[in-house]
């Protein structure tokens, strides 16, 4: 019955010159056949299988009727697709919790995110408030669905919970995948929704409550430092943006790990396990800092390279990062520098090769950074280590001096 309609409509419309009443028999064929299932669904509880199909078929018929409003009577892209979804979201809506099916729970949910397409297109949006308008849907229905879902028709609680997990990350990949069709600063507004989005998330209890911390720490800092990179004008300034971003997450982690250990619990058995081993405690943490000591460690090097190859390819139009920033090397440095003695003086153990590691580069880059800010490292490393020498004890208390005099001894010449 459906393919028959589908043909029956455009061609018998097409066969007439009074656009307008056949474009109003179209739409009365449609509400013909949703009406009537919901007829027979209420009233003849044998056909409610019929009463199921005739009601899909009146569902099926709304894009035709789009179709048809635009054709041959609105002449108008943008408001028939705002009209077609509205009378879509309400048609599907009202099927889903009538006839409680899952299905059009989903299917409705499209006509959600159409209504919201249309409405940008409607106002002539940029494509980046396309996924705007799609972020801010996907947050108003989660926020509905775990704050208050009494508001919500039962049927559609379930899906949304499903689905909720997925979008946005989606609308974060879509974004990726697009970029020249946003410049940096769209692309940053978007990427910075999804981050105020993921943090929302992280903090209502869920299965996925980490995965949402994590993303929303990777959302900000990407967002961040786009933006800055928009503002500038020069990469070099989003290579320092990420330096100090992963520096302030690092020394969060380090500082706050007991209280993030409470707020995001590990699994039982880690937990058992942890209460026999203090060390284990908050390992998740200590791994983590590390890591993302690692990345700001990536980034300062990356900081320090780019000044020394922009100067081979300054000339090259492909470059795409200028040249001319008003920050000096050792200052990224230095804050790699105080992270590393940050997560020394936490957790020692492995925690004690950071500021080895940030030491050693320094080294590397002390030709471009220059040999008094290189000298000063030294010998705030070897105060450092001597200072934490005196309060330890054993033999940790013996590599402590040890790396203090080695610092002391590179530094002097």
């Amino acid at each position: 019955m459906w393919p028959a309609c589908c043909w029956w409509l455009p061609l018998h419309s097409s066969s007439v010159r009074a656009f307008r009443p056949r474009c109003a028999g179209i739409c009365a064929v449609t509400a013909l056949f949703y009406g009537a299932g919901f007829a027979l669904h209420a009233r003849v509880p044998r056909l409610k299988p019929a009463a199921v199909a005739f009601t899909g078929t009146g569902l099926a018929l709304v894009p035709v009727t789009g179709l048809a409003l635009y054709n041959f009577a609105l002449h108008h892209g943008p408001a028939a697709w705002l009209i077609t979804s509205l009378i879509g979201t309400a048609a599907y809506v009202a099927a889903a919790v009538r006839l409680e099916s899952r299905v059009l729970v989903y299917l409705s949910l499209t006509f959600v995110a159409s209504t919201a397409f249309s409405g940008v297109c409607i106002m002539g949006g940029a494509l980046v408030w396309y996924f705007a308008v799609l972020i801010a849907v996907a947050v108003l229905l989660t926020g509905l669905a775990l704050a208050r879902p009494g508001w919500l028709p039962p049927v559609y609680v379930r899906p949304l919970m499903v689905l909720h997990p997925l979008v946005v990350p989606a609308v974060a990949a879509a974004t990726t995948c697009v970029p020249l069709l946003l410049d940096k600063a769209e692309y940053a507004l978007v990427v910075g929704m999804c981050g105020i989005y993921f943090a929302l998330m992280a903090v209502v209890p869920g299965r996925f409550r980490l995965i949402n911390f994590y993303a929303a720490r990777a959302a900000v800092t990407v967002a961040a430092a786009v933006e800055i990179w928009h503002l500038t004008g020069r990469g070099s300034e989003a290579l320092l943006a990420a330096c100090v971003l992963f520096a302030a997450q690092a020394m969060g982690l380090a500082l706050l790990s007991e209280r993030l250990t409470l707020w995001f619990p590990e699994p039982r058995q880690a937990a058992s396990a942890a209460r026999n081993s203090p060390v284990a405690t908050g390992a998740r943490w200590q791994v983590d800092a590390q890591a993302t000591f690692a990345l700001q460690l990536a980034a300062t090097a990356a900081f320090g390279a780019e000044g020394v190859a922009a100067g081979f390819f300054r000339g090259f139009a492909y470059s795409s990062l200028e040249t001319g920033t008003t920050v000096p090397l050792w200052v990224p440095v230095a804050l790699s520098l105080a992270t590393g003695m940050v997560l020394a003086a936490r957790w020692a153990g492995r925690a004690e090769w950071a500021p080895v590691a940030v030491l050693v580069l320094a080294g590397i880059v002390s030709p471009s950074m220059g040999a008094w800010p290189f000298a000063g490292m030294l010998l705030l490393a070897a105060g450092f280590w001597g200072i934490r020498g005196v309060f330890a004890a054993g033999d940790f208390r013996g590599r402590l001096v040890l790396g203090s005099r080695l610092a002391f001894t590179f530094a002097v010449p």
